[in-house]
């Protein structure tokens, strides 16, 4: 399962599916240099628009709850991870070769993303390639 430390959809994918058998996991959580703000908010606005805005600056569907009370806090991912019992595996950007080697090296057969930023098509070619 491929993340990012910050990513809410390794603990509610691996929450929904509690009751299956799904094998030995190993969650790989990609860290990647901070991107500039400016880069980031050109990136949102050309994937999101400026809905986004309008969705924060609108108050809480429902008023009679606390703000505290309506939002869960962030889970992360790695102490989530590490209270389950599940491998955690920490690398680089996700198309570095040292973290293609490390996630080659894990022999998976089967690669979920669940949060980490798309890695270049070049490096999932390298990643799921299997050995001759």
């Amino acid at each position: 399962m491929l993340t990012t430390a910050h990513s809410q959809k390794v603990p509610q994918m691996l929450t929904a599916w509690r009751e299956r058998d799904i094998g030995n996991l190993t969650v790989v959580v990609e860290h990647t240099e901070a991107e500039p703000a400016l880069a980031r908010l050109r990136l949102r606005l050309r994937n999101e628009g400026l809905s986004w805005i309008a969705i924060r600056r609108s108050p809480a569907n429902n008023g009679a709850a606390a703000p505290a009370a309506q939002f869960a806090p962030p889970t992360n991912v790695l102490s989530f991870c590490r209270s389950h019992g599940i491998a955690v595996l920490e690398t680089g950007p996700l198309e570095s070769a040292s973290a293609i080697a490390t996630i080659r090296a894990l022999d998976p057969d089967l690669g979920i993303h669940a949060g980490a930023r798309p890695a270049a098509p070049a490096a999932d070619r390298r990643v799921s390639a299997r050995r001759s």
